[in-house]
């Protein structure tokens, strides 16, 4: 399990002008922590939270300077694909919550918060943002990474991690990320979210490409572009999870008929979907990748919007019945 993945157990919680310095640039929206969890809830939260604290620990010691810049640090070998950056940033994401957020425990992860802001967070940060497609630096494989299937996905989850520990963190590195997270969200804003019902469903793409307008807008809320990115984030959020029915729904979603909406069905009018040639529960569970922006919004204070919830419910029940049937036949299969 990655420090990201375990992260998201714990959610029970825009760029100006090129010549401006980062200091001229309007600040991240603030974050504003929630009420304190009822009791039952503060139970599950501390012992999820534990689990993050250890998994950190384990982290932090494949963590290494880049051979090609000491100064730097990551946690996998130096190339520009999906394996070795994702790693790196949802390790980043998973350092930030735990530095920023909870009871942390230095004796358990191994090293100080200050320490892990100033040893960890920020060189990987500035390996992250030298490396990508908009920095100066190539990977050690001679290709910088950016503008791929998922590279949205990966920089979101950068650009969250600095959002967490903002204030803390250098100009150069603050500069960085928005310029990261702002050229990913460009780019997914620019497109077309894709859609296809049979064998290979759209909704897991489309779910991790809205991350990163959540992301921009939280960084960049003053930004011109930050009007644009909103209302990309509602169409690909909402065309995740559209059935073929849904192209005549008449439920108004945001202030706009589902219909109106539509872009094309990824999901099944039974709500299933398939991937990998089957009707699969594990990418039925990929509606926690667009619902996980409810938290950018929860924490600033925002309303949440109701695209984020479009088809989740039922999807949800269905997911609860398949695996009442799985664990019903793993007796017979053990």
């Amino acid at each position: 399990m990655s420090c990201t993945a375990t992260l998201r157990g714990l959610a029970c919680f825009c760029l100006c002008a090129a010549s401006q310095v980062a200091a001229e640039i309007p600040p991240p929206l603030p974050i504003h922590l929630p009420r304190e969890a009822p009791a039952p809830l503060r139970a599950v939260q501390s012992r999820l939270y534990r689990a993050a604290l250890k998994q950190a620990h384990y982290l932090l010691g494949t963590v290494h300077p880049w051979k090609e810049d000491a100064a730097l640090r990551l946690l996998t070998e130096s190339r520009s694909g999906e394996h070795w950056i994702r790693p790196n940033t949802g390790a980043v994401e998973g350092f930030a919550f735990l530095q920023r957020f909870g009871p942390y425990d230095e004796s358990i992860v191994g090293v100080s918060r200050s320490a892990l802001l100033r040893d960890t967070l920020v060189p990987m940060m500035r390996y992250l943002v030298a490396t990508h497609i908009t920095g100066s630096r190539p990977t050690s494989d001679g290709k910088p990474w950016g503008d791929a299937w998922q590279s949205a996905h990966w920089a979101q989850m950068l650009g969250r991690g600095a959002w967490f520990v903002w204030t803390d963190l250098p100009a150069d590195v603050q500069s960085g990320v928005r310029r990261v997270v702002a050229h990913e969200a460009d780019r997914i804003a620019r497109a077309e979210p894709p859609h296809q019902l049979r064998a290979d469903t759209k909704a897991e793409e489309n779910a991790w490409n809205s991350q990163i307008l959540s992301v921009a807008m939280l960084l960049l809320p003053h930004d011109l572009r930050c009007a644009g990115w909103e209302k990309a984030h509602q169409k690909w959020v909402m065309s995740s999870f559209l059935r073929p029915a849904d192209e005549r729904n008449g439920a108004v979603v945001n202030g706009r008929p589902v219909r109106e909406q539509f872009t094309g069905a990824n999901i099944f009018d039974d709500f299933t979907l398939e991937n990998h040639n089957m009707v699969h529960p594990d990418y039925m569970t990929t509606f926690s990748l667009s619902l996980g922006c409810a938290l950018d919004f929860a924490l600033t204070g925002r309303r949440i919007p109701e695209a984020l919830l479009f088809n989740v419910a039922p999807i949800y029940e269905n997911l609860k019945g398949s695996c009442s049937v799985i664990l019903r036949g793993s007796a017979s299969t053990c």
